[in-house]
């Protein structure tokens, strides 16, 4: 019976550690920064690739004679930048890549709401007549 005891504190204090992790971060992680918004139109592509990436570099890391750690750490070095490189290079340039990759559209930032008549008016306004 003092077993089960034992376990059941275990368990509690296990929970109780997440549930203060997760406090703690709601508490001081909670901040707007410019580099959440990347990273979270990169999750989902990361999420979908990451898999398939794996399963490829493992293939091949398998076959060597290496010790666990280092394919450990290559695999996960390896798989990390293969599915950042995709990301940047296939998905995130091209609109309906992103769109089967089920990420939002990127915002384009608003140009002048001068019209180009105006810009073209004030360009040649600079060139000397001749």
């Amino acid at each position: 019976m003092a077993d089960l005891y034992i376990l059941a504190s275990i368990a509690v204090t296990a929970w109780s550690w997440v549930f203060a992790a997760v406090g703690y971060g709601k508490k001081y992680l909670d901040k707007k920064h410019p580099i959440l918004n990347y990273l979270n139109s990169a999750v989902y592509p990361f999420y979908i690739l990451h898999q398939t990436v794996i399963v490829v570099v493992v293939f091949y890391i398998v076959q060597t004679s290496d010790e666990i750690l280092s394919k450990y750490l290559f695999t996960v070095i390896t798989t990390f930048l293969i599915c950042m490189a995709i990301y940047h290079v296939f998905i995130r340039p091209f609109a309906i890549m992103r769109f089967l990759f089920g990420t939002k559209k990127e915002k384009i930032e608003k140009r002048d709401k001068q019209p180009v008549k105006n810009i073209l008016a004030e360009q040649f306004k600079s060139i000397p007549e001749v």
